[in-house]
């Protein structure tokens, strides 16, 4: 089978920030459709964009075990709190993960809420002290007037929910083997993707790309 493969957008100018942002609205997204996916697929979809995080944060392999990302931050981080924080969340997500039992709604919102928190503790981590603030929050009261930022945003998230849902779906039909039917969502996604803004294209360039290549690995 050969597909057209999404091509990769611009750099991105603080790849941290990035991260936690990519990871709050994908959380977000996850939240709002856990009723209408397996607990499987909800736990798979989650533990996998925890570890995008820490690996795109931290600049990790995505491939490692959540042990062998404990061990790496360990190193990474000198504030005693935050590295107990981080390596202690990452001990919890190792035994749900090695359970046995698929996690329920009730954990999985659990575990998306100290998720949550991890990435507060990141983003102070992250964020430059005192940034401009005077001046992005003028342009940010300019922007509000004039209605122009949250009926964009809305539209923006809007889209980019249907894609994560497409993407559920996708992940789903490849696990049932159904390779034809998840190239036929693939399609549908490409085509959702190409009239995102650049901004919202950087979001879920990589979860696209990882459906991909799940989808390519099984069809061959």
């Amino acid at each position: 089978m050969r597909m057209k493969k999404i091509g990769r957008g611009r750099r991105r100018s603080d790849f941290r920030l990035q991260a936690i942002e990519n990871a709050r609205h994908k959380i977000a997204v996850l939240k709002k459709s856990f009723a209408l996916h397996l607990p499987d697929d909800n736990a798979i979809q989650f533990s996998h964009i925890v570890k995008k995080f820490f690996s795109s944060f931290f600049a990790l392999d995505y491939n490692l075990s959540y042990d062998e990302m404990e061990r790496e931050i360990e190193g990474k981080v000198g504030n005693g709190e935050m590295r107990e924080a981080l390596t202690t969340f990452l001990k919890s997500m190792s035994l749900m993960e090695f359970g046995g039992t698929t996690p329920s709604k009730r954990k999985l919102s659990y575990f998306s809420r100290r998720f949550l928190s991890i990435l507060s503790l990141a983003e102070a981590m992250a964020r430059p002290r005192g940034e401009g603030s005077a001046i992005k929050k003028g342009i940010r009261a300019f922007e509000r007037i004039l209605g122009i930022t949250e009926r964009k945003k809305k539209e923006e998230e809007n889209a980019l929910e249907r894609i994560y849902e497409l993407l559920l779906i996708g992940h789903r039909l490849v696990s049932e083997g159904k390779i034809a039917d998840a190239a036929t969502v693939y399609s549908q996604v490409r085509l959702a993707y190409s009239r995102l803004s650049e901004e919202s294209k950087k979001k879920v360039h990589p979860d696209i790309i990882y459906f991909y290549k799940k989808m390519m690995r099984k069809a061959e």
